[in-house]
């Protein structure tokens, strides 16, 4: 089982990162949540719901998240050594992968014509997967052209 520790891209209330079968990490964070059961747990019930600092785990995978017991679901768990041992045994198990990124990558390239690129220089570039994005004049002749590509 792969274990990783904290990384700066990490959100802020993430403490352990797992790794599951298929590649997609399983997160152990802290949570703030609402309970009905008194300070033994389930099945005690408080005289009245009150809120509470505890974890839970999500996989940025299959997207399950865990909670604490299967009869008196509280949405997270009190106990950090049951949450991390319930995130583990997720991630042992689970074959999703990692979601695709939302957002692509872009490079870019300025090209300048005087007074403009041919045909022939505009479909290299073009072959070379860039897309002309604009163009401005400069200098009353001079082209600006700008283009852009997904970052391999």
């Amino acid at each position: 089982m792969t274990v990783l520790r904290r990384k700066a891209a990490w959100p802020a209330d993430v403490l352990i990162r797992f790794v599951n079968v298929g590649g997609a990490a399983v997160d152990l964070h802290s949570l703030r949540f609402a309970t009905k059961w008194d300070y033994r747990g389930a099945p005690y019930a408080a005289t009245t719901p009150y809120e509470m600092d505890g974890f839970n785990w999500r996989c940025l995978g299959c997207k399950e998240y865990g909670r604490e017991g299967d009869t008196y679901n509280d949405p997270g768990y009190g106990d950090l050594r049951e949450a991390r041992e319930a995130a583990q045994q997720h991630a042992e198990r689970c074959r999703a992968t990692p979601q695709e990124q939302a957002m692509t990558g872009w490079e870019y390239h300025v090209a300048y014509g005087n007074p403009h690129l041919s045909g022939e220089e505009l479909n290299a570039l073009g072959r070379d997967s860039w897309e002309l994005v604009s163009t401005e004049q400069r200098g009353g002749y001079c082209l600006i052209y700008h283009f852009k590509r997904v970052s391999s």
